[in-house]
């Protein structure tokens, strides 16, 4: 028979033999008072009987008391009562002392009670309630009767409040019950030594007052708690003298019933334990801060209360967990027996932990609990016993039972407040982390050593939690024994204990986690037998605050990332820092980087932040970039919709109706988390966040009683996690960009690209971005300019915004309504994330707010980094808009056909030595950037944020006028001079890509500024017949005639025969370079056939339609995606009816519109909508629940695979004929200059107008950027 069956049936025989002996004592008190009418029985009879049960007693006392026999001779006994003879003088005498032995046999009895539910409770981790057992019980005519054996059915849906206030009930009447026993307890002392009050006219005497305690000590053994209990308890209480001294014997009794009360009271004081652990899973934070009035004081207000309490709380629990471990090695040093006498140095101990346990059950906030623990240690550190008796070595190994989950208990409390105290301020300390000294703010290096080491902490500490969790829940599928193995439960939950309380502690000590980490590992995968319930209930409470850590470390993940991002430009991954991770077995293995493509060869990853001109990689980059982009996209949409679904149950009140899908709010966290562990490891691909996302929609969908507070606190911390790393992917997704930009030549936003995503229903789609075409009108190209201006402005106006929310200072701008800065951020949060999906949208909702808001109270440390992280992005995002702005102009150069129309020759001279200051401006401009960048250094004397903000503000100007006056030029030139003379101290990696943002945006205004001076001068070819000083004649690469060349800026010759393409196999493989060759991209060779594809027969006397110059096929679909849409016929008596470009449709009648692009809904569960068949059947309502999600998730929707993008066409230009003699170039001298403008690199308009209403208003002209310090 296993264990716990074996104790639970000694202990229901032990409490049917206990009230078995009760009944004997009234049987015997009976045939004492005699006074039966029909005597049939002797008493001689009745003794003899009793002699039997005296003899069955003496046989099986004490370790067998409960077998069967005695209830079965104690019921014969009860049947002979009932018709005995009146006794006898001497018979009387004796049969009272009778009563005097069965009191022995009630305590022997009581005392086996406590033993067995001692062991009990080290097997299953709690004491077990007598009414649970099924008890035989003997009736008044001693027929042996069964009890209440039916199971007792399970009770309903209990709301959270509900089951807390029962559980607070019964913490009530246990420490009413505890304060009781411990009272209790000093009279029966006072009784033992003689110093209890002796008044003759006391109304009890010694015996009638044992008899009161034994009643008080009978309820309590059978867990009667509560009132009845408490009346008990007064009845003693109330006894404040006896008539006269107790005998020796009666003496002996109260011995034994203070040995009961002890016991039952440090079991009593384990179950209290145990049930304030159940409140903490319903409630989560029982300490006195009340979170709610906490959050309604000033943050450092709230951050100095939380560091009080947190210090506090550490400082009891270290002191409890050192006593449970020097506890732990003491017995290891003492041998244990019950030969041994009873030590007094500890009694003394254990007395003390007594009142240690009682103190940190009934509040772990006493303050004294730290001195107590302490004083404990030194009565430890002094004690000289060696031998120690098996009861005093039993209740020992009880405490440190009782102790350890205290401790878990404080582990639980520290892992939320410390929660809460990181989302106001500070961060996390590690005992591996050393910092390094930050001499200013500019300090970026050593800034960026401090946070990579923060990083490295956390990640280890995520993948600890993480393997911890893993390893727990290994050890519970352990079924049957296997003796081959060599670890156990108990070191299991060591271990587990070990981990969380170091996890608690101020500076983690992250080389002992790693090695409990690896010993729980390992344990967990080679364990001898199964565990116990007490080991399975207390590590699953350890997995509440393993689960807790775990949502701490990925939310602080995100958080330093984002200033890594800042600091390097990109993300800094585990791969990055080369961490080994903990494996099942305990073995160490390598952070691998993010398989973004799934192994696919052809996509070459691109992680640095300027791409190198390898036009070999291009396309793989390119591939590799887009499929980054997709992904993270995907992910992007599966944290709107986690945020979605846990706001629908966090918003559930009461009971929702009945459904036959039921889950829990523990369940639905349970996938909640395990989907946050996954981005907070980097894993952001759909292959991983598929699955988990769909699993969150179908719990949600299930969830139908509302959670509990411990899950509300760990619901909103993970929202606030998810919303952190939402804000990272918009990061991303404009690193990503600014990558993109550096290797296709047409603009990011009008590549064409597809993919999947949840969208806020929950369903999955196809969506299509970018319109792959090159605009054919100059309009539209002015369109789109003024769209990316007005963007632009747009930004720099909420730039503005952040920076007085930085500085806590308004002053000049039109605010008109205070918000707490969570409420600020939050809409600034709405309006990054629009740009996530589109550089050009803007929640025009959010920011007609936002512009208007001002901060009630300074932003807390936290939302502070928040505000200059998405400061970092919002530069970014102005760089590729400004970007953008450069190739719309170009392109507008390229379409318009630009030519001269002045005829002064004087004139054109004048405009040629402008456009070549223009030229000679931006030559300064690239080169300042790249010298004094590259010349960076930490000692310099130059600011590198001042320098960053004239580079930046001119780059705004430069693309936000149409026209840049020549002083403004010369000014700018001049400002960056002592920058580059002096040096400046190092910019950031956000800074840095910003600048090859820079880099190639002035290029392109370099190109499009050299096609104009080309025009002047061809101009002046024409009126003077001959060109520039300088300047050769030449021919346009468009075939158009002759023009004057700049032998000084020609592409540089080929020296090699132009071959056809050879397919490379896809392996990460670089071309062989033949001779010294360069391999030559063949724009407009033959068509490289793709496996598997067959090139379009045109048939016979079928011309193919040319594409002219520039000219691009126009694709047929709403969102210029290309794909998924068929042409709608047009009757031959049907106009099209034209919808301006800003112009939003018009719902008619209540329809609904039709997706556009391929993105049909993808139906989770697998539904299909019910048709109405017949006219006159009326559409049945929906309830606001939709009902539950079932099944497993469908297959993702197949999305056509990537097309990279065609280069764009060369822009035009002269080139100079072989055969002519270079003569020296132009030579400009930039200063001095008469005033004037410099020539447009394009005459962008404002658009056109057009009915509709247009998508924003007019921009103004941006103001200075703000400064990114």
């Amino acid at each position: 028979m296993p264990l716990k069956e074996e104790l639970l049936m000694e202990l229901t025989g032990l409490f049917a033999n206990l009230e078995a002996t009760e009944s004997t004592i009234e049987a015997v008190e009976a045939v004492i008072k005699g006074g039966l009418t029909k005597p049939t029985v002797t008493v001689d009879n009745f003794i003899v009987i009793y002699e039997s049960l005296s003899a069955v007693f003496d046989l099986y006392n004490p370790c067998e008391l409960f077998k069967v026999v005695i209830q079965e001779i104690s019921s014969l006994l009860v049947f002979f009562s009932t018709t005995s003879e009146d006794a006898t003088a001497a018979q009387i005498i004796y049969l009272k002392n009778l009563l005097s032995l069965l009191l022995q046999i009630k305590l022997d009895i009581i005392v086996q009670i406590n033993i067995i539910q001692s062991q009990l409770s080290e097997i299953t981790g709690s004491s077990v309630d007598p009414s649970s057992l099924c008890i035989f019980t003997i009736g008044p005519d001693g027929q042996i009767e069964p009890g209440d054996c039916l199971p007792t059915p399970p009770p309903g849906p209990l709301l959270p409040r509900d089951e807390e206030a029962k559980i607070e009930v019964v913490i009530a009447d246990l420490q009413s019950a505890i304060t009781n026993i411990e009272l209790i307890i000093i009279k029966i002392i006072s009784i033992i030594d003689g110093s209890f009050t002796i008044d003759a006219s006391a109304k009890y005497t010694c015996s009638d007052f044992l008899g009161i305690v034994m009643e008080f000590v009978t309820l309590l053994v059978r867990g009667k708690f509560g009132p009845e209990l408490e009346v008990a308890a007064n009845k003693v209480i109330a006894v404040s003298s006896i008539s006269s001294a107790c005998d020796a014997a009666t003496i002996s009794f109260f011995k034994i019933v203070l040995l009961i009360l002890r016991q039952i009271n440090i079991n009593v004081i384990g179950a209290l334990t145990i049930i304030v652990q159940k409140l903490i899973i319903s409630r989560g934070l029982i300490v006195t801060i009340n979170l709610e009035e906490l959050s309604m004081k000033p943050f450092r207000e709230q951050e100095l209360q939380l560091e009080d309490s947190l210090r506090e709380l550490r400082e009891s629990c270290l002191g409890m967990d050192r006593v449970a471990g020097e506890l732990d090695v003491f017995l290891t040093t003492v041998t244990c027996g019950s030969e041994a006498d009873v030590s007094i140095e500890i009694g003394k101990i254990i007395a003390k932990l007594t009142v240690l346990s009682k103190r940190s059950a009934f509040n772990i906030e006493d303050v004294g609990i730290e001195g107590l623990a302490n004083e404990i240690l030194g009565l430890i550190s002094q004690a000289t016993s060696t031998k120690l008796s098996g009861k005093q070595c039993k209740t020992i190994e009880l405490f440190i039972i009782i102790i350890q989950n205290t401790v878990l208990t404080y582990v639980s409390q520290i892992s939320i407040l410390e929660q809460t105290k990181l989302q106001i301020s500070g961060e996390l300390k590690f005992s591996s982390v050393f910092f390094l000294p930050v001499m200013n703010e500019e300090d970026f290096e050593n800034i960026e050593q401090n946070d990579k080491a923060q990083l490295e902490g956390l990640m280890l500490c995520g993948d600890f939690t993480e393997r911890s969790t893993e390893s727990i829940k290994q050890s519970f599928d352990v079924f049957e024994p296997d003796f081959n193995n060599q670890c156990n439960g108990k070191e299991v939950l060591k271990k587990a204990q070990r981990i969380t309380a170091m996890c608690s502690s101020e500076v983690l000590p992250v080389e002992e986690v790693a090695d409990n980490t690896r010993d729980l590992a390992r344990c967990s995968s080679s364990l001898d037998r199964p565990l116990n319930e007490r080991e399975i209930s207390t590590l699953e409470f350890i997995l509440i605050s393993l689960n807790t850590f775990a949502v701490t470390f990925s939310s602080q993940i995100t958080i330093v990332q984002q200033r890594l991002t800042f600091l390097t430009g990109q993300t800094v991954t585990a791969a990055d820092l080369f961490l080994q991770f903990i494996g099942q077995d305990g073995s160490l293995y390598p952070a691998l980087p993010l398989d973004i493509g799934n192994g696919d060869p052809a996509l070459v990853p691109a992680n640095m932040l300027e791409i190198p001109d390898e036009p070999w990689f291009k396309v793989g980059r390119e591939l590799f970039l887009v499929k980054q982009w997709t992904e993270f996209r995907f992910a992007f949409s599966t944290m709107q919709i986690v945020i979605k679904s846990i706001t629908s149950v966090l918003d559930i009140q009461g009971v929702l109706p009945p459904s036959a899908y039921f889950k829990s709010g523990p369940e639905f966290l349970v996938e909640v988390s395990s989907y946050f562990t996954m981005i907070g490891q980097g894993l952001f691909t759909s292959d991983y966040l598929y699955e988990a996302t769909f699993n969150i929609i179908k719990c949600a969908s299930q969830v139908s009683i509302e959670v509990s507070n411990r899950i509300i606190l760990l619901l909103n911390s993970i929202t606030i996690g998810i919303r952190g790393f939402q804000m990272a992917c918009g990061s991303e997704f404009i690193i990503i960009q600014q990558k993109l930009i550096q290797i296709v030549t047409i603009p990011v936003s009008s590549l064409q690209i597809e993919g999947t995503e949840f969208n806020k229903e929950g369903e999955v789609i196809i969506y299509a971005m970018g319109s792959g075409m090159t605009p054919a009108d100059v309009l539209q190209i002015d369109d789109r300019i003024w769209i990316l201006r007005d963007t632009l402005f747009k930004l720099q106006t909420v730039m503005r915004c952040i920076d007085a929310g930085i500085e806590f200072y308004f002053v000049g701008l039109p605010t008109i309504e205070a918000v707490e800065p969570n409420i600020f951020l939050t809409e600034l949060n709405r309006i990054i994330l629009s740009l996530s999906i589109d550089i050009t949208y803007i929640d025009l909702d959010a920011f007609d707010r936002f512009i208007t808001w001002s901060l009630l109270f300074p932003p807390s440390g936290r939302q502070l980094e928040s505000l200059k992280s998405i400061k970092s992005t919002v530069f970014s995002y102005c760089s590729m808009l400004a970007a953008e702005v450069s190739q719309a102009q170009s392109t507008k150069q390229d379409i318009s056909n630009p030519t001269i129309t002045e005829t002064n020759a004087t004139a054109l001279q004048k405009q040629s030595q402008d456009v070549q200051l223009q030229i000679a401006t931006y030559d300064l401009l690239l080169s300042s950037i790249s010298i004094t960048v590259d010349s960076c250094g930490m000692f310099n004397p130059m600011s590198a944020f001042g320098f960053f903000n004239k580079v930046f503000d001119f780059y705004i100007l430069m693309v936000s006028e149409d026209n840049i006056a020549n002083e403004e030029l010369d000014k700018f030139a001049t400002s960056i001079t002592p920058s580059q003379s002096n040096g400046i101290r190092c910019i950031t990696g956000s800074f840095e890509i910003v600048f090859v943002i820079v880099r190639i945006a002035i290029t392109i205004y370099i190109e499009i500024s050299t096609l104009v001076l080309t025009l002047v001068n061809t101009a002046i070819l024409e009126i003077t017949g001959q060109c520039p000083t300088g300047y050769e004649l030449g021919d346009w690469n468009t075939g158009e005639g002759e023009c004057c060349c700049d032998p000084n800026d020609q592409p540089e010759e080929e020296t090699y025969d132009l071959e056809e393409p050879f397919l490379i196999p896809p392996t990460y493989e670089e071309p062989v370079l033949i001779d010294g060759e360069e391999p030559f991209l063949i724009n407009g060779g033959e068509p490289v056939l793709i496996p598997g594809e067959e090139p379009v027969q045109i048939p016979f006397m079928e011309e193919p339609v040319p594409l002219f110059l520039m000219e691009e096929p126009v694709q047929i679909n709403g969102n210029d995606s290309g794909y998924g849409e068929e042409p709608i016929q047009i009757h031959m008596w049907e106009e099209p009816i034209q919808i301006p470009m800003w112009e939003e449709p018009v719902l008619i009648g209540g329809e609904e519109p039709v997706l556009i692009g391929g993105e049909e809904p993808h139906l989770i569960g697998g539904e299909e909508p019910v048709p109405i068949t017949f006219t006159f059947e009326e559409p049945v309502l929906i309830p606001e629940r939709e009902p539950p999600i079932t099944g497993p998730a469908p297959e993702l929707p197949t999305v056509p695979p990537y097309k990279p993008a065609p280069p764009k066409p060369d822009k035009k230009f002269c080139y100079c004929r072989k055969n002519a003699t270079v003569t020296p170039g132009p030579s400009v001298t930039p200063v001095p200059s008469p005033p004037g403008q410099s020539p447009a690199p394009g005459t962008p308009q404002s658009p056109s107008p057009a009915p509709g209403t247009p998508p924003s208003p007019t921009p103004g002209t941006p103001g200075t950027p703000p400064s990114p310090t």
